[in-house]
């Protein structure tokens, strides 16, 4: 019996589930990071409270990643982040005149600035893991 096959079979399930707990884990982290970083921009922008701005920034955000996981999973990868964009200011403009806390015009300028914030934050993390000198390159 070959044993690398035997270690293999005993190490693979743990590092999958290892594997898992730490997409999961970063998941959720960056996740509160997009809705604090929209809830700042829409505080900054007089939407109210932080406190405000962060619970309608969190449920715009959790209202966005169901309907966008529905919508996007289908999809070709290529356009997924345009789309994934145009979704997230969609969905969540319309939370937030909803709420009608504001001017219909100051809620979409929220709801765009809010994600573009948000995505130049994910686009720069995406490029400093993947650059060459990145955390995610082979060595």
């Amino acid at each position: 019996m070959n044993s690398y096959s035997s270690l293999w079979d005993v190490v693979a399930p743990t590092a999958i589930f290892a594997l898992l707990g730490l997409g999961v884990t970063a998941l959720c982290f960056s996740s509160l990071l997009v809705v604090l970083i929209e809830a700042a921009v829409l505080w900054k922008m007089g939407w109210g409270t932080f406190r405000r701005s962060f619970l309608d920034s969190l449920g715009m955000n959790v209202l966005s990643v169901l309907l966008g996981a529905v919508i996007l999973i289908p999809l070709a990868p290529l356009f997924l982040l345009i789309i994934a964009f145009a979704l997230s200011v969609l969905i969540e403009g319309g939370v937030l005149t909803m709420l009608k806390r504001h001017p219909v015009r100051e809620t979409w300028t929220g709801a765009l600035a809010a994600n573009a914030a948000s995505y130049a934050a994910w686009l720069l993390l995406f490029l400093l893991l993947l650059s060459p000198q990145g955390l995610l390159t082979p060595p």
